[in-house]
C-alpha cells in the first residue's frame, strides 16, 4: 500500500475490489471500483471464460466521511467460448453485493441495525444512505 490507490482500497474495506477513482459531489462521495478477479470459469461447463466488457452498476454503501457513498461498480460481463455450452454470457457477482441489490450487504446490515437497535426512523436512515430525496 505505497500509493493513494492502496490507501483508498484499505479505507473501502471490501475484499476483492480495487478502487479506480474517488470523486465527490456536494451530496455524496462516489467511489468507482472493479473486482480484482481476472479469471473465471463458466458456471455451466467450467471452460475458462473470457472477459467481454464492463457495465456500470450503482450501489449505495455505508456513509463515508459523514456523507452518503455511492459505489460505481464496473461489473464484468463474462463469455463462455465453448460452442456447445448454452450459458454464453453472465455477469460477475460478489458476496458483498447481492444480485440486483441497491445496497451493499454491509449497508443493509447497518440500516437494519440503526432502525432495529437504535429505533431511528426509516426516513432518517434512508437519507443517511442517500436512497431518498
Amino acid at each position: 500500500m505505497d500509493d493513494a490507490t492502496g490507501l483508498a482500497e484499505a479505507l473501502l474495506g471490501l475484499d476483492g475490489f480495487r478502487v479506480l477513482e474517488v470523486s465527490e459531489t456536494p451530496d455524496e462521495v462516489c467511489i468507482t471500483v472493479e473486482t480484482t478477479a481476472d479469471l473465471d470459469g463458466c458456471p455451466r461447463c467450467g471452460v475458462r471464460a473470457l472477459a467481454k466488457e464492463r457495465r456500470r452498476v450503482d450501489i449505495r454503501d455505508v456513509p463515508c466521511f459523514g456523507r452518503p457513498a455511492r459505489l460505481i461498480w464496473m461489473k464484468r460481463l463474462w463469455r463462455c467460448w465453448d460452442p456447445d455450452c448454452e450459458q454464453t454470457t453472465w455477469t460477475e457477482g460478489s458476496p458483498h453485493v447481492p444480485a440486483r441489490a441497491v445496497l451493499t450487504v454491509r449497508a443493509g446490515a447497518e440500516a437494519t441495525r440503526q432502525v432495529g437497535e437504535l429505533a431511528l426512523p426509516v426516513a432518517v436512515v434512508a437519507k443517511e444512505l442517500g436512497v431518498c430525496s
